[in-house]
């Protein structure tokens, strides 16, 4: 790979870090985007997200789980635990979900 090319893909990815960071997502935007997609509300919600990927979400993260909330009785959202064997000659760990952190994502 150029140096030139690291250099553009760097500049783009820059440029689309700092848009989403000028462009607030306030907490009403996200009830109207829910609305128009559940209809009011949901039984069950499952949400795959990036927060980061997002923009700037005004209230952070637990902002954006009370809104979530509100829309839904049941609200699910994926994590990964990453729980690798330490080498293909050992066993896994063994997931618990009461107590196998996640170890992505802030939501």
């Amino acid at each position: 790979m150029s140096l030139r090319y690291q250099a553009s893909q760097l500049k783009r990815k820059a440029k689309r870090t700092l848009h989403r960071l000028r462009t607030p997502i306030w907490p009403d935007t996200l009830r109207e985007a829910l609305d128009r997609v559940t209809a009011g509300k949901a039984e069950t919600m499952f949400v795959h997200s990036s927060l980061s990927s997002c923009g700037h979400f005004v209230g952070g993260p637990d902002g954006v789980l009370d809104v979530l909330g509100e829309f839904c009785d049941t609200l699910c959202l994926p994590t990964h635990t990453y729980c690798y064997p330490e080498s293909p000659d050992t066993p896994g760990p063994v997931f618990d979900a009461r107590t196998t952190p996640s170890l992505v994502g802030r939501l």
